[in-house]
């Protein structure tokens, strides 16, 4: 296990005072969805330590066995690995996003030096494209439903923006339930989500360190 991670993740009182403030108003909440475990032990127990059902996608094998291990007492917690989306259109997104290099390093957004080879390591959980892990297209089947859920898009490979774009294919009967976290606001995979949200008329409510964000989406539907 990575402690140099653990001892960062376990020190994010924001993130831990946003869910509570978004918890303490919403308390007819049936579950939480999570894209990226990591190792469990940053939102994931935050998110377990609440008592509701937990949701959470992990990639990497290394990580998702450590977070089975180090959330083995939270019975509500559920762990599936595998890809939030189907692996091929997260590859082509990865390849053909120019904003990477076009507008997120002249903005100043955090952004790997080598994006593209960078986030598809990520994508293949850095193993070989032959022993990847194969599960894919995990979120749509856990959000497609008229529950009302909190959902963290904290995913891997900078597709942050991907995921948000399958979020948003949800009828608007269906995202008037849901409630959009994001971590790494002012990284490039959830920079423009930001900026689009902003331009669609929706608040963003942002935690104290200015790392992550949350938004409602029935305040404008």
């Amino acid at each position: 296990m990575n402690t140099q991670y653990e001892t960062v993740e376990l020190n994010n009182p924001y993130f831990a005072q946003a869910v509570s403030d978004i918890l303490k108003d919403n308390k007819d909440i049936e579950e939480i969805i999570e894209t990226g475990t990591h190792n469990g032990t940053g939102s994931t127990r935050i998110f377990a330590e609440t008592g509701l059902p937990v949701k959470t996608i992990e990639v990497q094998r290394a990580h998702y066995n450590n977070a089975k291990e180090n959330l083995k007492d939270f019975n509500n917690v559920e762990f599936f690995l595998g890809l939030s989306l189907p692996y091929d259109e997260m590859i082509k997104f990865v390849k053909d996003d120019k904003y990477y290099y076009e507008y997120a390093v002249e903005q100043g957004i955090d952004c790997e030096p080598d994006p593209v080879n960078f986030y598809i390591q990520e994508l293949n959980g850095w193993e070989s494209s032959e022993t990847r892990v194969k599960t894919e297209n995990l979120l749509p089947d856990l959000i497609n439903n008229d529950k009302k859920q909190l959902i963290l898009l904290d995913s891997a490979g900078g597709v942050g923006y991907l995921e948000y774009r399958e979020v948003m294919k949800l009828s608007k009967e269906q995202l008037s339930n849901k409630i959009l976290m994001l971590d790494d606001i002012n990284h490039v995979k959830h920079a423009r989500t930001i900026e689009h949200l902003e331009y669609q008329g929706y608040v963003i409510n942002k935690a104290e360190d200015g790392r992550s964000a949350y938004s409602f989406f029935e305040d404008m539907l």
